[in-house]
């Protein structure tokens, strides 16, 4: 027997088979064997993974590219993050006013043109338009998951055009349109923006929440600015919508303890085909944190008492899924020089170190197994949003998406670990566990030995079936 390339001596872990001492056997980017002992298989390439882990790749079902700079370089330089990150396929948000039938062909080509991993891609209901064109865009680009961002109102609605409407029965419109498919999903930004201060407000802007809080500072005031039950209070009304409509939502991003009681309580996100995802930084950072306002973010990062409650969730399965709502941005853009976070500007890179804050804060600090580690990272995502058993997973026929980690080896966080735009780490300085040694992409290297090996271009796009 021959194949392309073997992994050999590592340690493979899947949900559906454990923690086992196996070989990979590679052919054409697909997995084709794994066996106990490879001794007697001839192969081009030989990986030696002795006294590694092998996983299958990370799934980053949060990602946005082009906010800050144009996509048209970020599907490059992000890409690259993903990949020193671990993260074998990232499915990226992808909004604009316009019918998508024009404007997500030419993004499509530039994604093709520049990314290293496999990507696919979540459309933005913005107009009655996007809903009407829904079954095509089905059918035409086969995307199957369309997002609703419930707090684009006001502030936010004249940001992004006058002519939108982002409203409660824009979202009705959207579930009634999405019941009719079983595999398409609505990830919901559940912010009650009434309540809590638009995150594009003016810094001078009167809010009574300020009146509340004089005197706090930093990520604290952020927090208490947009308070967890203004989460939930849309939340909730999504998850009715999805129940009287027969649609599945995905409640993106979910930061408050609030939320998941009411999850427990209220509603059977299994009975309801639903699901709730949540973020690294949510698990990983505090409003304590020494990276202050650059880990300013919307939803907030939120005191030890939530993060705690979050990895509950995490842990006993409330939330299926963990992304980072990437968003490539450099240290002074987020203008958090004035020491003011209401002028601090939204997001940080989260690719590059989402899988070591899982490994650290989770498994190294809570013991949380390798096999649920692989659910939260990769498994769930592939299944929720229609890529698995292609992606998610390594048994045999599917795609070679791995990475190799020495798990008990430590390394200091740092900027030089983004291989994107950023240039700065929001756990700067943290030692942390798990960061990939080599990330590989249907059987290729893309990252080894601190550097991205992979040309532009060879990441593909992944459609879906609905």
């Amino acid at each position: 027997m021959s194949v392309d390339t073997i992994v050999r001596g590592g340690t493979i872990v899947t949900p559906e088979r454990g923690v086992r001492r196996e070989d990979l056997l590679i052919k054409d980017g697909k997995v084709v064997g794994l066996l106990l002992d490879s001794s007697g298989v001839d192969a081009a390439e030989v990986i030696d993974a002795n006294g590694r882990h092998v996983l299958p790749g990370a799934i980053e079902p949060h990602v946005h590219i082009g906010i800050y700079t144009p996509s048209d370089g970020e599907w490059y330089s992000e890409t690259c993050a993903a990949a020193c990150g671990g993260v074998t396929t990232l499915i990226n948000y992808f909004f604009h006013k316009d019918s998508y039938l024009q404007s997500w062909p030419p993004e499509l080509a530039i994604a093709e043109r520049q990314a290293v991993v496999d990507f696919a891609c979540h459309f933005g209901i913005l107009t009655e338009q996007h809903v009407a064109e829904m079954a095509t865009y089905i059918r035409e680009f086969e995307v199957t998951s369309f997002k609703f961002t419930g707090h684009w109102k006001g502030f936010e609605k004249q940001r992004i055009g006058s002519d939108t409407r982002i409203d409660d029965g824009l979202l009705y419109q959207t579930l009634r349109a999405a019941g009719k498919y079983p595999n398409v999903r609505v990830p919901v930004h559940a912010q009650n923006v009434e309540i809590s201060i638009p995150p594009f407000a003016p810094p001078e802007a009167d809010h009574f929440l300020k009146r509340d809080h004089l005197g706090r500072t930093g990520l604290d005031l952020w927090d208490k600015l947009n308070p967890g039950f203004t989460e939930t209070v849309y939340a909730m009304m999504a998850l009715y919508l999805a129940e009287r409509t027969g649609a599945s939502v995905y409640l993106v991003h979910t930061s408050a303890e609030e939320t998941l009681q009411a999850l427990r309580e209220r509603y059977d996100l299994r009975r309801l085909n639903s699901y709730a995802e949540t973020c690294a930084h949510y698990l990983a950072l505090d409003t304590e944190s020494p990276c202050g306002a650059l880990a300013k973010v919307n939803p907030p990062v939120r005191d030890r008492q939530v993060q705690n409650a979050l990895w509950q969730g995490v842990l006993g399965g409330t939330l299926s899924t963990v992304g980072t709502d990437h968003c490539a941005i450099l240290k002074a853009m987020k203008k958090i020089e004035t020491g003011d976070v209401l002028q601090a500007r939204l997001g940080f890179s989260g690719m590059a170190t989402m899988f070591p804050a899982l490994v650290t804060h989770g498994v190294k600090k809570r013991g949380m197994s390798l096999e649920r580690l692989v659910e939260i990272s990769s498994t769930n995502a592939a299944k929720i949003f229609g890529l698995y058993p292609r992606k998610g997973t390594l048994t045999l026929g599917s795609d070679a998406d791995f990475l190799v980690t020495d798990l008990d080896k430590k390394r200091v966080a740092s900027a030089s670990w983004i291989k994107g735009v950023s240039d700065f780490n929001v756990f700067e300085g943290e030692a942390l566990f798990g960061f990939p040694e080599r990330t590989v992409v249907r059987g290729r290297t893309v990252y080894h030995n601190d550097a991205v090996v992979a040309n532009q271009g060879y990441g593909c796009y992944l459609p879906r079936r609905a």
